[in-house]
């Protein structure tokens, strides 16, 4: 069994179910070593354990781990349903260990904005004020983005599903301040591959001394949006998700806050001794 050309043929069939670059890119990056540890001409569950505690033992996040089981199940089951691998076997899941979410306070974004030009100005704005995925964002169009309303047609979400996302005032001037600069590229906002974007992101926290990343960013729109008061409806129609499921992440990320400021703050801790 050739597990290269096995993956050549699995990411094929990602391909024709229309999953995007970067779940493609994903699978790419989780299977890749994985394919390249088998030391048979087979796989078995004894490979994926010790190809899973060889990841787990680099000191990774137990996210990270989970990924690549993630990836290799659906290898796996793949694998098996081509007719590449006799025996199906159970991937044991290792368990995903829950942190509090990393997210831009106000102070961070204003400094982050300082050392931004016109485009990374109007990237930055557009993530934070949107929650837009990645992929999202690089495939914007001008006529995608109503300047007059702050309404954003979101063609090709995650699932291929279209969805409409929202800016407010502030976004849209740095849009239109981009607009003046910017390159006719086919009518496309940003004329960036995803590592243009990350190099991008990259050079934007060296020089500001602020970890962003476009995730990251997503996660700010989300967590300051709960806190202003949004409807978890609304909130998950607009980061495009299928379910309540992630927007309840968020929600205990903002109840911790608020656990967070009753220790710091309980009257009755502090001044009834």
């Amino acid at each position: 069994m050739n597990g290269h050309v096995i993956l050549t043929d699995f990411l094929l069939s990602r391909e024709a179910k229309l999953c995007s670059e970067d779940t493609l890119d994903f699978y790419q990056r989780m299977l890749t070593p994985f394919i390249e540890s088998l030391q048979t001409d087979d796989i078995t569950s004894q490979d994926v354990r010790r190809f899973l505690a060889s990841v787990a033992k680099r000191g990774v996040s137990s996210a990270t781990v989970h990924a690549h089981a993630r990836a290799i199940r659906a290898f796996v089951r793949f694998a098996h349903a081509e007719g590449y691998l006799a025996n199906i076997f159970t991937v044991d899941m290792p368990k995903v260990h829950e942190k509090r979410m990393e997210v831009l306070t106000p102070a961070e974004i204003k400094k982050v904005l300082t050392v931004c030009n016109f485009r990374d100005k109007a990237i930055i704005l557009v993530l934070i004020d949107s929650g837009l995925r990645r992929a999202e964002l690089l495939d914007l169009t001008w006529d995608d983005v109503d300047i007059k309303t702050g309404s954003i047609l979101v063609r090709n979400g995650k699932g291929g599903k279209a969805r409409t996302a929202v800016i407010g005032v502030k976004a849209r001037r740095a849009l239109l301040k981009w607009r003046m600069k910017a390159p006719d590229d086919n009518g496309r906002i940003f004329n960036l591959t995803g590592s243009g974007l990350a190099s991008a992101m990259e050079r934007i926290s060296k020089s500001s001394g602020v970890k962003i990343s476009c995730h990251k960013c997503r996660r700010s729109f989300a967590t300051m949006a709960l806190r202003s008061g949004i409807n978890l409806i609304a909130l998950q129609r607009l980061l495009g998700h299928r379910t309540l499921d992630m927007v309840r992440v968020y929600v205990a990320q903002v109840d911790e806050d608020l656990l967070q400021a009753h220790r710091d703050h309980s009257p009755v801790d502090r001044f009834l001794n």
